[in-house]
């Protein structure tokens, strides 16, 4: 990747808008708009977790073009496990990644928002030698 191609980023984030709240995170919205000016850029809306849930996780692609307004947004939702629901967030987002990178988004630096982010970011930084901020 030269210094005038586009970056690929990826954003992973807890807080987003969704149908369910259209104004959570905004303001990361906003940001990811601003990205997208210069770089390409996809998002990770990790939703949380649910104590009812048939699946360990989910993933789908948002497609009411009002709440993406053009960036490719993913919903990643996971279920609620005791004592180690945050182990089923990292591998949720883990397993969404690999399902989305290479064939469709191939980043070339991982931005995470809010601590619990971090450590999904991390890791697949550190599985796919990616730079993470």
């Amino acid at each position: 990747m030269g210094l005038k191609g586009r970056l690929k980023i990826l954003l992973i984030t807890e807080l987003y808008p969704s149908k369910e709240n259209p104004i959570a995170g905004i303001f990361i919205q906003e940001y990811a708009k601003a990205i997208r000016l210069y770089n390409d850029v996809v998002v990770f809306h990790v939703e949380g977790a649910s104590p009812i849930r048939r699946k360990l996780w989910s993933m789908e692609l948002e497609t009411d073009e009002a709440l993406t307004e053009g960036i490719p947004t993913y919903r990643i939702r996971y279920s609620y496990i005791p004592k180690i629901g945050a182990l089923n967030r990292l591998w949720s987002v883990m397993q969404a990644f690999k399902h989305v990178a290479p064939d469709e988004f191939e980043p070339d630096v991982v931005h995470t928002h809010f601590w619990p982010m971090a450590a999904p970011g991390v890791m697949i930084g550190k599985r796919y030698q990616l730079p993470v901020v």
